[in-house]
């Protein structure tokens, strides 16, 4: 976010004593999201919602107070459960087929990110994880390989692009 918009809202808030809360759905970046441009956690909202123990540990460890990190889950993760409940076997089946998938097949879901058009390809950018979309999708490719000769199935692989996604990346 190369607005700030968040930063912004927070200190307004923190200046008219309006009670704010940041919901966190990703677990990297947690101090440049929320400090200022010399690296203090300036703009800590009273309340910060966090996936899960390991990125409120990771949180406190960066310098975080401990009392501001509530775990609330990942609000994608969370309706998971629920929605596959919500599909019966026929249901499954008449998608599957839909998709072209053989009823014996097993089917795996990529769903990208466009990790290089946020934090560029390579060192360079101090943002840089360590990896893009693009590595990652062909390591998956390799790993269903070798699942599938080891163990004598049929897997389908479909990739769940990220509306900033590149078709031809």
């Amino acid at each position: 976010n190369p607005v700030g918009l968040e930063k912004l809202f927070l200190a307004a808030a923190r200046a008219e004593a309006v009670p704010s809360v940041s919901l966190l759905d990703f677990w990297s970046h947690y101090r440049l999201r929320f400090a200022d441009a010399s690296g203090a956690l300036r703009f800590q909202p009273d309340r910060i919602a966090v996936m899960d123990e390991r990125a409120r540990d990771e949180m406190i460890a960066e310098g975080f107070e401990a009392h501001r990190l509530v775990i609330t889950g990942h609000p994608v993760f969370d309706g998971l459960v629920e929605r596959r409940a919500r599909f019966s076997t026929e249901e499954r089946g008449r998608i599957r087929r839909g998709m072209g998938v053989p009823d014996e097949a097993r089917l795996v879901v990529f769903v990208s990110q466009p990790l290089s058009g946020l934090f560029g390809e390579s060192e360079a950018n101090p943002l840089f994880p360590g990896y893009t979309e693009q590595p990652v999708f062909q390591m998956v490719v390799d790993a269903l390989d070798r699942v599938a000769v080891r163990r004598g199935c049929s897997i389908v692989l479909m990739v769940q692009l990220h509306p900033r996604d590149a078709v031809d990346k």
